[in-house]
Order: structure tokens, then sequence, then C-alpha cells
């Protein structure tokens, strides 16, 4: 994939952000009922991650651009599909049109922009010459702002994709699934979802709210005061190090959640008590379930996590959950058997963990002299020589070699 060209406009005095990509698929490699992704890291297009699916099926080959929803911002994306000979001969085939009705709503991608289908004609014609599938050639052009000028593309508006990006509401109704944070601050916070999609997702949950016995679940009355539930171990169990503490403080000094516990009548509701594990992650994660969309915060380790972070995504995102740690969601994601989510968490983790290498190694170099003859170092060498650091045989030998 290569982006061809970028560029910014003004339209109607909102500002709009446009990518084209020039893509090249080779057939070959997709098998019926087969699922192929390509994330889009178009950063300059507002920041956002876009998606590029292929579904091939026994009669079509469907193509669909995805992008998760962001309050205030609309998107668009389009793309012509043509096919490719040995020679470079360009054929073109079809033209994408406009998401009717109710896009998709991909768990892992967002919304559905734009989709398109060829047929099953094109995917058996072979090239007469080395007896290959053709490779078709993806031309798309995505634009994200404020307003989007396009008549041939279905937008959203802004309250509409607002309640898409908020996923489980911080009020009960109408959900009817509650978990509870006693411990968040004096008077305790909660989140609220339904019931039914999260054992749809979840096969964790699935089996805790199946029985009238599941760890953490009471059935209760609204407004009844919460007595003591059983506390879930692995469920509550935040790990400790690198986990959201930091964003649930930011929270309780910026904006704490209100508590709806009062006047709503006699509803009945099914409820968890979580006291360990961050009303952060929680929140994040239920997000990620409605909409797929989660946002990592980075490592507390490399010094980039700080409360002006917090404090410039409230700024920006109002409506959207706090950067949270990939270690406290790939911990929840695994309780939860959230396979895809645990992934993602894990990619996150180690793409921060790379960064963070990457640049102690360049601090290391710049100040060998000194590093070198620091007791720090002297003694890191004597641990990773008795085998007292996992790995470390392997740091020593990556700085010499960067110091070399």
């Amino acid at each position: 994939m290569s982006l061809v060209a970028v560029e910014a406009r003004k339209a109607d005095q909102h500002c709009t952000e446009t990518t084209y990509i020039d893509f090249t698929l080779d057939l070959a490699n997709l098998h019926d009922n087969n699922v192929t992704v390509h994330s889009l890291h178009t950063d300059r297009v507002l920041g956002r991650r876009w998606t590029l699916v292929f579904v091939r099926r026994a009669s079509r080959l469907d193509f669909v651009i995805a992008a998760h929803p962001t309050p205030g911002v609309a998107f668009e994306a389009s793309f012509r599909l043509s096919r490719r000979d040995q020679y470079g001969a360009t054929h073109h085939l079809s033209k994408s049109a406009k998401t009717a009705g109710h896009s998709r709503m991909w768990p892992r991608f967002g919304e559905e922009i734009a989709r398109l289908s060829t047929s099953a004609a094109h995917l058996a014609e072979t090239d007469g010459d080395t007896g290959r599938p053709f490779k078709l050639r993806i031309a798309a052009s995505l634009t994200a702002g404020q307003r989007v000028t396009s008549s041939a593309i279905r937008t959203l508006d802004d309250t509409t994709l607002a309640r898409r990006a908020a996923g489980p509401s911080l009020t009960p109704t109408p959900h009817d699934f509650r978990l509870w944070f006693p411990h968040f601050s004096d008077v305790g916070a909660d989140l609220w979802a339904n019931a039914a999609m999260l054992s749809s997702i979840s096969p964790y949950l699935k089996t805790m709210l199946a029985s009238e016995y599941a760890e953490g679940s009471s059935r209760r009355k609204r407004p009844r005061s919460v007595a003591d539930v059983v506390e879930g171990g692995g469920a509550n169990n935040d790990g400790g190090d690198d986990s959201d503490d930091e964003a649930d403080a930011h929270l309780l000094s910026t904006r704490p959640p209100s508590l709806s516990s009062e006047g709503l009548g006699d509803l009945t509701f099914r409820q968890m008590t979580i006291k360990a594990a961050r009303y952060s992650t929680w929140r994040a994660v239920l997000l990620y379930l409605t909409t797929g969309y989660i946002d990592f915060a980075p490592l507390l380790s490399s010094g980039a996590r700080s409360d002006q972070l917090y404090h410039d995504h409230a700024k920006e995102e109002p409506d959207l959950p706090l950067p949270v740690s990939p270690k406290s969601v790939y911990r929840l994601a695994h309780l939860l058997e959230l396979p895809d989510l645990e992934q993602l968490a894990f990619t996150a983790f180690v793409s921060s963990l790379t960064r963070l290498r990457a640049a102690t190694l360049d601090f290391i170099v710049k100040n060998w002299t000194e590093v070198k003859a620091s007791e720090a170092w002297k003694d890191l060498k004597g641990k990773a020589g008795r085998g007292e650091i996992e790995g470390g045989s392997q740091v020593i030998a990556d700085v010499l070699d960067a110091v070399a």
C-alpha cells in the first residue's frame, strides 16, 4: 500500500482533510469465506484510524472501508476498483456507492463508511498468459471534517456520532447491568450496560450472568441501598504496576462521574461489585465492546503519561473515556475472554516498550562514558551475568552493539 497524495482543504469554512490511497490486492492470497484486514494508518486525517476490510465469499468479493466514530466529525470515503494485468494495463470494474440506511458497526473497526462488491466472475477470471488471478487495484479517497459536502455519501449528525461513541451509558436507563465501584470515591461510581450484549460478546460474562449465584452478580431493586456482593478475584485484580490509577485520580479531581441511584423507580437489574480494577479501564473496555474504539495511554515507565495528557484528552474529547494502560486492558481482556482486544492491547504494549527501549539505548549511547563508569551499570552487568535478570544478557549485548 502506498500513500500517493495528502491534502487539506477548506469547505464552507469547515476544515476537512483528505487522504488518497492506492492499494493492490493479489486475489491469489484470498480464499473463500476469508476475511482480510488492512489498517490504514492515515494520521493526517484528523488522527483517526481507517480500516479496509476484504471479505471473499462464494459469489462475490466485498470491500468495506470503516472508521471509528468521533463526536463532531463526519466521515466519507469512496473507492474505485480496477483490474490490472501482467503488463500493467488497467481495466475499470466498479465504483463504490453510498452506504444505505443505518451503517453496520464492526466491533473492531468502527462504522462502515463505504462498501463495494464485485461478482464472482471477476474472481474466476485469470490472466491468460500466467494462469494467475488478476490483481485488483483499489484507489480510495478518505475524508474527515466538521462538514462533508459530498451528496454521494451518507453523513452522520453530531448527536448520532456522540451517542455511538459514548458506548455504555453513565446512566441506568435503559440498561439492566450495573458495575459498581465502591472505592472510586467517598460515594462510589457506577457504569451501566446491557446484560444480553455483554453475554453475547464475553464468554466470561455470559457464564457469570447465566447463574443466580454467579461471581459478583446479584438482583436488586432500584433505588435500594447497595449491599455487599461476592467480589470476584480475577475481575477485581488490576495487577498493581502500570494500572489506571492516574486516570481515575484525574477523573476524581476534575469531573467525577455522577452516581445515579436515587429516584429511579422500582426497576430490576443485575450488579457486579468491582473493588480493585479501575473504573477507567472498565469504561474503556465497555466502550470498545460496543463501538470498537479504545485509546491507549503511554506506559507509565516511559514518562510520557502525565496529568497533562489526561487534561488535553478531556478537552479534545470530553465525551470519550481517558486513555488507558494497555497492560490493564490486556489483563481485563484476558479475564473476559476477548482475544481480539487482548491482542490489540498486547500490540500497543509492545509498541510502547519498543519506543522506550529505543529511547533508553539512545540515551546510553550519547552518555556512554558516564554510564559505563556508573555503579548502576556495573550492578546491571553483574546481575545479568548471574542470570538474575530475565533477558539481561541480551540487553547487555544490545547496548555493547550500539556503542561499538
